[in-house]
């Protein structure tokens, strides 16, 4: 299990993920420095892979809010 919050990873990872777990991890490395995760949804936007992405990345924002609580 990795731990996307701590632990980077590799665009060829990032790859083989589902489109939700593509959108956990953007929410939380696409903005780390020299990160080879995308900052948006790649998917074509009425697709259900953007839907899933959306709902992975909406996934993270809870988790963040949970754990500053």
């Amino acid at each position: 299990m990795i731990l996307v919050d701590q632990q980077r990873v590799s665009r060829a990872l990032y790859d083989s993920l589902t489109p939700y777990e593509q959108g956990y991890t953007s929410y939380f490395q696409s903005y780390w420095p020299k990160s080879e995760i995308p900052k948006v949804c790649h998917y074509p936007q009425d697709s259900e892979a953007a839907a899933q992405w959306r709902a992975g990345s909406k996934a993270a924002m809870i988790a963040v809010m949970d754990s500053e609580e």
